[in-house]
């Protein structure tokens, strides 16, 4: 009897001992490699980090080292980082998952993983950590990656496997103009046919070429971040096939002070997805493939830019007079209330009137040319009691000026039927230019007033 409990407590002891030596043993030793792993290659700290060594699938691979003013490619060759693409890469490091510590190994060839996608080196206080990412592994969970100074397999998320596989095109800067909307204080465009000159000052923007004219705020807002935002497609060499394309233009950046940050020529290439426009700096050999929105941007019509408004209504308007085919409408305040024939208008009304007034534009400004003014269908006369504004609309189609094919709209919001848009040359009070006028604007400022009238 005393034997059996004997032999009972061995085999008790060696059960424990096997699950503590061939489980437990193993798992602390897996968790304080993933957490090794973790503090060298997904640091929580990477302030540290002072050069990085990547390749990616079969390209070349590149390096990068931190200066006093932040990191920079060194290899193959000097060039700006794109900074979201670095601190994205850090992140992946201070945050990716280990999943699985697989076996310890020379290399993931002896796992039998075949494919290398990326090969990334560390440095840091002198030393050097490299970590390899392969495939995908059989179960689909994750990827395996490989510790080159702990020599132990392991697998990570998909998402970090992602993020670490970064070309030189992913990580070197590809903004054309990587400055803040802020730095921009003049913009000059030299085309073919003219010069389009935009100044900032205290004020605001204004256009000072090919005329003197207001510039409009949002319009100018919008054409920054288009600058600020516009990336490269792609890095290309400048081919003779580039060098004989005829369309072009130069563009130059200035600051606050005057001094040129950026310039350089782009030229329009064609309608195939890779051959679109293309970008150079002065003073630089490599082009920048980019899009053909960016050349119709900075190719369109000057007045692009412009304050198109209709009128610069001010705050004390007292008549309003429309013409449209013949039929006049006069709104006049009196006593308070705005009134037409002597009938009172509903303030709700007159104001949707007053605000579709303030808010529609004309589609264009024809700053050099001018079209005889023929057979006027519809009028506008807006006064303060002192002065006034007036537009007047031609029956002289200017289609041409805005679109070189036919514009139509639905009849009724969600209706199949459609009608066409016409463009028409307008003249007004504001400004000694003629204008181009759609269609639909007529309309609007109709709908308006029949609900003033009740019609």
């Amino acid at each position: 009897m005393r034997y059996r409990k004997t032999i009972f407590l061995l085999l008790i002891a060696v059960l424990l001992g096997g699950f503590y030596f061939l489980y437990l043993v193993p798992r602390i030793e897996e968790q304080r490699l993933i957490k090794e792993l973790q503090e060298r290659f997904f640091r929580s700290d990477t302030d540290s980090i002072d050069y990085i060594r990547i390749q990616a699938g079969l390209s070349p691979p590149y390096e990068l080292r931190k200066t006093r003013k932040g990191w920079v490619v060194v290899k193959p060759r000097l060039l700006k980082v794109d900074k979201g693409a670095i601190n994205h890469f850090m992140d992946t490091l201070s945050q990716g998952r280990v999943l699985k510590v697989v076996a310890k190994a020379k290399g993931l060839r002896d796992l039998g993983v075949t494919q290398i996608y990326s090969v990334i080196a560390i440095g840091y206080g002198g030393r050097i950590e490299v970590l390899y990412v392969g495939e995908e592994n059989p179960a689909g969970t994750g990827y395996y990656a490989f510790s080159e100074r702990l020599r132990t397999v392991f697998l990570i998320d998909k998402e970090t496997a992602r993020n670490l596989y970064l070309t030189l095109y992913d990580m070197r800067e590809k903004r054309l103009f990587p400055f803040e909307k802020e730095d921009i204080w003049r913009i000059l465009i030299r085309r073919q046919d003219d010069t389009v000159e935009l100044k900032r000052d205290k004020h605001g923007w204004a256009i000072l070429k090919p005329v003197g004219f207001p510039a409009d705020p949002e319009e100018m807002e919008s054409f920054l971040e288009i600058l600020v935002t516009q990336k490269a497609e792609a890095f290309i060499p400048w081919t003779d096939e580039i060098e004989a394309l005829k369309k072009r233009l130069w563009i130059g950046i200035y600051g606050p002070d005057g001094a040129l940050l950026s310039s350089g020529e782009l030229r329009y290439w064609g309608l195939d997805w890779d051959k679109q426009s293309v970008f150079r700096r002065d003073g630089e050999e490599e082009a920048m493939r980019v899009s053909r929105a960016f050349w119709q941007v900075l190719s369109d019509h000057a007045s692009r830019f412009a304050s198109r408004d209709l009128f610069a209504l001010g705050g004390n308007i007292t008549m309003i007079e429309i013409n449209n085919e013949g039929e006049r409408y006069t709104f006049k305040q009196e006593d308070g209330d705005w009134r037409i024939n002597g009938r009172v208008i509903a303030p709700v009304d007159i104001s949707m009137l007053i605000n579709t007034l303030s808010r529609l534009a004309y589609d264009k400004i024809l700053f050099h040319k001018r079209y005889p003014f023929r057979e006027e269908f519809f009028s506008i006369r807006i006064g303060d009691g002192d002065s006034f504004e007036y537009l007047g609309v031609g029956r002289v189609d200017v289609q041409k000026e805005v679109t070189s094919s036919l514009m139509f709209v639905p009849v009724r919001p969600g209706s199949p039927e459609k009608r066409m848009v016409r463009y028409y040359l307008a003249q007004t009070s504001r400004f000694p230019y003629q204008a181009v006028i759609n269609s639909e604007v007529i309309r609007t400022i109709m709908d308006a007033v029949k609900r003033c009238t009740g019609e």
